[in-house]
């Protein structure tokens, strides 16, 4: 079975900031920025504060690990903060950054710092493919979408909140990449001077370092989030204000002090302790979802087994919508295969059962296709590959029995996707189709 779940992102990017993104005509904008609090960090597990304390902060602050580590490897690609990375590769599988990662959208990421100026960041504009320009606060909560879903418009935006991590759909044309290349070096940032009024704090808050989130810590997990939350937490401003009173008791007593802060999900904290642990930065269901298969765990196939995967029809999508299968081994990385295939969907030369093209092709009735995921070490059987693409329709997997997984993105879907209209696609392990 396969059913419609939230999709998970998997690259973190961060800043000290807090508000939402409005389109500046100016760039004497500035940011509310006030240092009012002052944190113990040195957290001491033995101490007599109450257990189910420690317990709430863990779930409050869990999203700390995450956020340290991602920043950490983007300022190091970027050359610090205030800068941005861009991909020019799409994955293969040496590419081990990031566990499933795309192979089908080229990523940007920066890693923001307003702790002594204001940013304002440019969007390019994107009029032929699937875009997204998220803004995230810490705390992996997604605070607005810029993009082609939202139909937002190129343009300078006040940058008061968190993190962007910028993604340019793939088309798959051989001069595809230079385009998002272009689309890229056009995302610019902006430095401007914050407020008189802002200024007054600056000095007393801590640049956003590689030093700042790493120097210290416990090796220990719980200890060095309870850490890095007694760091962060003081610098992103507190939004809801009925639920100040027992964060505050709760850092306290485990092992801060005079703490304002605040999150995300409402007053949800489990949930936000959820989505960070398994994974940090998802998209909303209005940009995506993941289908996610619910049978065997793990999925894997000897060399006489095969899996089917039938749509009874195209997945529903808006005008620049997209969607594609993307098969990974069992650390999670693309799998290597002489064909160099890696994922199938919208931009690939699918087929019907007749051989007509599934994409470009308006006249042909919406029917039932399939996807052959076969191990890699095993040809694929020669009706099932098209004159145009020998290797249409057919995804390696894992050869000799190795422990696999399987992806199904969606982005910018229809509301038939998910309000019942549309069938998910049906996955069947079946025998070896040898002809």
């Amino acid at each position: 079975m396969i059913k419609i779940v939230v999709p998970v992102s998997v690259l973190a990017l961060t800043a000290f900031s807090f508000g939402a993104p409005t389109q500046s005509a100016h760039l004497d904008s500035a940011t509310e920025f006030a240092l009012t609090v002052r944190l113990y960090s040195n957290f001491n597990p033995t101490s007599v504060h109450p257990a189910n304390c420690i317990t709430r902060i863990m779930r409050y602050g869990f999203f700390s690990y995450p956020y340290a580590n991602s920043s950490i490897e983007v300022m190091q690609q970027a050359n610090g903060t205030n800068n941005f990375y861009h991909e020019r590769a799409l994955a293969t599988p040496e590419f081990n950054q990031v566990v499933s990662p795309n192979f089908d959208t080229l990523y940007s990421a920066a890693i923001l710092d307003l702790s002594h100026n204001d940013l304002i960041f440019e969007t390019p504009e994107v009029y032929d493919r699937y875009y997204i320009f998220p803004i995230y606060d810490i705390y992996g909560h997604i605070y607005v979408n810029l993009g082609s879903t939202s139909k937002s418009k190129a343009g300078k935006y006040v940058t008061p909140y968190g993190s962007s991590q910028p993604r340019y759909g793939v088309a798959g044309a051989s001069d595809d990449l230079d385009k998002i290349y272009a689309f890229q070096n056009q995302s610019q940032r902006y430095t401007i001077a914050k407020s008189k009024d802002d200024n007054a704090d600056k000095n007393e808050i801590p640049r956003l370092t590689k030093a700042f989130l790493s120097s210290s810590l416990s090796s220990n997990m719980a200890l060095k989030v309870m850490q890095l939350t007694a760091r962060i937490a003081p610098y992103n401003p507190f939004r809801n204000s009925s639920d100040q009173a027992r964060i505050d008791r709760n850092l306290k007593a485990a092992g801060t002090d005079n703490g304002n802060v605040q999150g995300d999900f409402g007053t949800n904290y489990p949930v936000r302790h959820a989505v960070a642990t398994t994974g940090y930065l998802q998209l909303t269901q209005s940009e995506s979802i993941y289908p996610t298969y619910t049978g065997e765990s793990p999925i894997n196939l000897n060399e006489n087994q095969v899996y089917l995967l039938t749509s009874d029809s195209k997945p529903p999508l808006q005008e620049l919508g997209s969607w594609s299968l993307t098969a990974y081994n069992a650390e999670h990385f693309l799998i290597a295969n002489n064909q160099n295939v890696y994922s199938l969907g919208d931009c690939s030369n699918l087929t019907y059962s007749d051989g007509i093209f599934i994409y470009g092709n308006n006249e042909h009735e919406d029917t039932a296709f399939q996807i052959l995921v076969q191990p890699a070490n095993v040809q694929p059987p020669k009706n099932w590959t098209s004159k145009a693409d020998p290797f249409s329709g057919w995804l390696p997997a894992t050869a000799n029995d190795g422990d696999m997984s399987l992806l199904l993105r969606i982005y910018a879907q229809e509301d038939g996707l998910t309000n019942g209209q549309y069938k998910a696609p049906l996955l069947q392990k079946v025998d070896a189709i040898v002809t």
